[in-house]
């Protein structure tokens, strides 16, 4: 805040209180955001599932809570049953639970635990926190119509595989964002339709990747259809400008 024209007095009490003058003004700064690890760790869950993805741009001193994602998936790497407590890191529990769902060449059973409000933004935030698949138990999952939705699509993607799945979104942009790749990935596409107003959430990141990667994708009366498959490579996001060098031996999770 010092370095943006903005002084704050400390007291040495326990807690400390902090002082801010009235009537100051801010000034334009250069600074150096540090990497998200909550980002971060979709892409370590990753390597959990088989791949090798080559995460930078995160600091290993970080104060984040988030970064315990390494060890969460240490944990994972490792036969037996294990059990994973969210509680105080919930942002991860997608990434996690999707590691736990499919643990490769690992016998045992993941047990996550989470603390999560009922009915507020927690719940919309985390839609993919039910795995589907043998290996992981999910406790305190309040439920919600982007749980349900999720669940539901998860349920399609898993169990019909003779045809392309149709997948119904309802109104849960965060299960649109998150299924498009976990389609792409496992069956090589499917038709997202959904309720409202789903369609017109941006999408244009997705879009760009599509046409760099040679995906085919189609929107169209609220109907968005892609398809083709995740390959090796560089997938960058200009908005946040990451980079995930991505490299497996079959395109498949």
């Amino acid at each position: 805040m010092h370095e943006f024209g903005i002084d704050i007095a400390t007291t040495r009490s326990l807690p400390p209180h902090y002082l801010i003058s009235g009537g100051q003004k801010y000034r334009g700064a250069e600074a150096t955001v540090e990497g998200d690890w909550s980002q971060a760790a979709f892409w370590y869950a990753a390597n959990c599932l088989g791949c090798t993805v080559d995460v930078r741009g995160v600091s290993q001193y970080s104060t984040q809570g988030d970064r315990v994602i390494e060890s969460c998936c240490l944990e994972l790497s490792q036969p037996g049953d294990t059990e994973i407590d969210m509680s105080g890191c919930p942002d991860l529990a997608p990434p996690v639970a999707a590691a736990a769902a499919v643990r490769q060449g690992v016998q045992g059973h993941a047990d996550i635990s989470l603390a999560l409000q009922r009915g507020g933004g927690d719940d919309r935030r985390r839609p993919v926190q039910q795995g589907q698949g043998e290996g992981s138990v999910i406790h305190n999952l309040a439920d919600s119509q982007d749980i349900r939705a999720t669940r539901r699509c998860l349920a399609e993607l898993t169990t019909n595989r003779r045809t392309t799945p149709e997948l119904d979104c309802g109104e849960s942009g965060s299960t649109l964002r998150f299924l498009i790749p976990i389609a792409l990935a496992l069956r090589g596409g499917g038709v997202f339709t959904g309720q409202g107003r789903l369609m017109e959430r941006p999408q244009k990141p997705y879009f760009d990747l599509f046409d760099e990667k040679g995906i085919r994708y189609e929107r169209k009366d609220n109907v968005l259809t892609v398809e083709g498959r995740l390959t090796p490579g560089e997938y960058r996001s200009a908005r946040h400008r990451r980079v995930a060098r991505m490299s497996w031996e079959s395109a498949r999770l």
